[in-house]
């Protein structure tokens, strides 16, 4: 559960310094660039987090990629539709 947490807090740091990124000048190439690489680690800490998440509920017991976890998530309702709290 340590390990989970620690993830969560990691990955809410992150998706804070994405959005501070979103709020810069995005007509610079370079600024683009970092927002994608930005996005990028958010995808691969939420996957993660999911996967950390469904292991400490019995949902999983093996390991998944990226792909499998999410779905797994998605119908454990983990993952709900629509963009709630990304304003």
């Amino acid at each position: 559960m340590k390990r989970l947490n620690e993830r969560i807090c990691d990955f809410i740091n992150a998706l804070t310094r994405l959005r501070e990124a979103l709020e810069k000048d995005i007509t610079d190439d370079i600024i683009i660039d970092g927002i994608i690489q930005r996005f990028e680690f958010i995808f691969e800490q939420s996957w993660k987090v999911m996967k950390l998440y469904l292991e400490d509920q019995g949902i999983l017991d093996e390991a998944l990629a990226p792909r499998s976890t999410i779905k797994v998530a998605f119908k454990h309702n983990i993952i709900l539709m629509g963009t709630y709290g990304l304003r």
